[in-house]
């Protein structure tokens, strides 16, 4: 089972985690806030989302691990950088940028 470990930080419409599964890997738990609960279609709308995003597999998309409706979780990879610390680099030399979809 998945556990939290700390909070990264919150957006509109949930609280991002760190967590640690069973196994010890270190994962980011999106936890969708109660006003987003609470609304059906919202919650059904972005569970349908996340399932497809998780059907994915692409190098540049974050990994998605597990959905967790009960607890209101989207649980995928942790990423080691913010978007926002690396659109402040700059573009990645050809040789390091990721093969395409």
């Amino acid at each position: 089972m998945t556990e939290v470990v700390h909070r990264i930080g919150a957006g509109k419409n949930a609280t991002v985690f760190e967590g640690r599964t069973d196994v010890g890997k270190r994962v980011a738990i999106k936890q969708l806030n109660q006003l987003v609960q609470q609304d059906g279609s919202k919650r059904e709308r972005i569970f349908a989302a996340a399932s497809a995003w998780a059907s994915m597999e692409c190098p540049r998309l974050v990994s998605y691990q597990d959905l967790d409706e009960t607890r209101c979780w989207i649980v995928m990879n942790l990423m080691r950088y913010s978007a926002a610390s690396r659109i402040q680099q700059g573009p990645a030399a050809p040789a390091l940028r990721p093969s395409s979809c």
